[in-house]
């Protein structure tokens, strides 16, 4: 482990006591109040509520901002494993499809909006604080609705329904779910950003926001 200059165990704790609190709101309140002593701003508007608490002398607290990518992700993932369901089992499992929702996911626009700018986007299951792992000439599939929408073409979904929703020959609807919990308000925003330019081109995302011990 490591150790200081006196060859003492680093870093001089006693103990460590964690808080369970019920939203990333509820974080920020709890640390606002003095009563936890670590906090990561889920986004920009976080960190500036910490900034001024600290500057009107509210809060004794060091702030390291942007001291770099955290070893963490927001990712969406498909159900392989929808023997229920054929027609999005065999969806999902296409990876033209997922390439083409790779490009309806305006990762600048969640970064801007959603983080403040306290992100990079991530074009791989690695995360990019790992860039020596990540390999150097990988596809990117960015944010291109024109591309998704040709992509969606070729798999068979020319045509539009009533409702302005892609069907393929056999009438099936480009429809499915999206789940996330409903505690963490940053990935509520970014479900939403991409249902929206899901829409655009004629795909229906449902969200849903169940409690994550659900």
């Amino acid at each position: 482990g490591n150790k200081d200059s006196a060859g003492k165990a680093l870093p001089y704790l006693d103990g460590l006591q964690y808080s369970v609190v019920k939203d990333v709101n509820a974080q920020l309140a709890t640390f606002l109040a003095g009563n936890s002593d670590l906090h990561a701003p889920a986004n920009r508007d976080q960190l500036a509520q910490i900034v001024a608490a600290k500057n009107s002398g509210k809060l004794n607290v060091d702030v390291l901002a942007n001291a770099g990518p955290g070893a963490s992700v927001d990712f969406l993932y498909f159900n392989w494993n929808k023997s229920s369901d054929p027609f999005k089992q065999a969806l999902f499992r296409n990876p033209k499809f997922r390439q083409a929702m790779s490009q309806l996911m305006n990762r600048e626009q969640i970064i801007d909006q959603v983080l403040g700018g306290l992100a990079v986007p991530a074009y791989t299951s690695v995360y990019p604080l790992y860039n020596d792992w990540v390999a150097p000439n990988v596809d990117k599939y960015k944010f291109n609705s024109a591309a998704a929408s040709k992509t969606l073409d070729a798999l068979g979904f020319k045509k539009r329904g009533a409702d302005g929703i892609r069907v393929d020959a056999k009438g099936n609807r480009l429809s499915f779910t999206l789940n996330t919990n409903s505690e963490n308000n940053r990935r509520q925003q970014i479900a939403n950003i991409f249902k929206d330019e899901a829409k655009k081109i004629g795909v229906e995302v449902k969200t849903a926001f169940v409690p994550f011990n659900q």
